[in-house]
């Protein structure tokens, strides 16, 4: 998960800097792009993990429901 957000946090970053032109994107120092990088990553990231812990309480939900069916079959 961590190299395929990390390749398109860069490709976000790319897409940025496209947008905002060549002298844009010559004022603002590599290290800001970096920066902005990693926040884009982290957000990615974090945005996944919270994605999984919904499906992981979904799943845990339908576990019960089917133990509880299980023990009140018939």
């Amino acid at each position: 998960m961590a190299q395929h957000s990390a390749k398109h946090a860069a490709e976000v970053v790319d897409q940025f800097k496209s947008l905002i032109g060549d002298a844009a994107t010559a004022a603002i120092d590599d290290e800001h792009f970096a920066e902005l990088q990693l926040m884009i990553e982290s957000a990615i990231d974090t945005a996944v993990l919270m994605r999984l812990e919904r499906i992981a309480t979904d799943i845990r939900h339908l576990a019960e429901q089917v133990k509880h069916d299980a023990e009140h079959y018939g």
